[in-house]
């Protein structure tokens, strides 16, 4: 929802994936939102590896990430000076795992820790930042489901310093999936009276939510080809879904059409778009609209103003 705003405000969210690079640049306004520009391109750097963040070469990395940018917000026509970020699953750590719910704050980053050097075995508290979020508690067995995120400190100080190269602010930085999540929550207002599963798909990675009267209530990532379709099917089932939406780059409408006739529920992709305006005068907007469902994560960071 947005807040009260005395003249309109831009705002841009701009995903990495591998070596792609989403942006979309939204203004916010006292009607809603507006999409004002948008566009993605291959940048030459592959954001799933460490070395590219840390390093004798890391100035050199942030400037050339900046040039790129640079030029993409010129061809795409950004202006935003508010820049977000969101994080793919091969930028970081994410699990969800069961926690005793009596922990305390210092017990919960002592687990998100060991279960960080499970992932990658050079994790210490001074090279990672770590963030955990209780997704639901079962009380009488007190224990809670919990997402543990984890990104190394090297990332967020490349990030810091690029966006600082544009003479930009960075104001949000995330996870890809969960900027997903709040576009599907803003521009379907609906969501909470059905059981839903959200599914983030891109050429290796399959990441899912399981969405319960409006929240998130399951994470899970899977290694994913990119045609297996068994393992939609096993996450559906799992997830007692009653609805499915499907983002990113490796959905597609034919895997919709598959899904729906394989397990005769209602299947989309995302529309990221439906509660923003797009003028008919947007550079490029024939593409983005056949592409819509590939902007979801950025639609929904850049929607962000907290």
């Amino acid at each position: 929802m947005l807040t009260s705003i005395k003249k309109p405000e831009r705002y841009a969210g701009i995903i990495l994936e591998n070596s792609r690079v989403t942006v979309v640049e939204l203004t916010h306004n006292t009607d809603g939102y507006a999409l004002t520009a948008a566009g993605s391109y291959e940048s030459q750097m592959n954001f799933d590896n460490p070395s590219v963040f840390s390093g004798p070469d890391v100035r050199g990395h942030e400037k050339h990430f900046g040039a790129e940018l640079k030029n993409a917000f010129r061809q795409f026509g950004v202006a935003a000076t508010r820049l977000s970020f969101g994080m793919n699953t091969g930028m970081l750590m994410l699990q969800t795992i069961p926690m005793d719910s009596s922990l305390d704050d210092a017990g919960r980053k002592e687990q998100a820790l060991w279960e960080l050097r499970q992932f990658t075995d050079d994790c210490t508290p001074s090279s990672h930042a770590m963030v955990t979020h209780t997704l639901m508690t079962d009380e009488s067995a007190h224990v809670a489901q919990m997402v543990v995120v984890g990104v190394r400190k090297s990332c967020v100080s490349f990030l810091k310093n690029t966006t600082a190269l544009l003479k930009g602010t960075l104001h949000i930085l995330d996870v890809q999936h969960f900027c997903a999540e709040n576009a599907l929550m803003v521009n379907y207002p609906g969501l909470s009276e059905h059981r839903t599963l959200m599914i983030g798909m891109d050429e290796t990675v399959l990441t899912a939510s399981t969405i319960v009267d409006g929240a998130s209530v399951d994470v899970q990532i899977r290694p994913f080809t990119g045609d297996d379709t068994r393992m939609l099917f096993d996450f559906t089932r799992s997830s007692q879904a009653e609805q499915i939406f499907l983002h990113g780059s490796g959905a597609s409408f034919q895997t919709c059409e598959s899904l729906k006739r394989s397990l005769d529920i209602p299947v989309a992709l995302i529309d990221p778009f439906k509660a923003v305006v797009l003028p008919a005068s947007l550079n490029g907007l024939a593409d983005i609209k056949a592409r819509r469902h590939e902007f979801t994560a950025a639609v929904g960071l850049a929607m962000r103003t907290e």
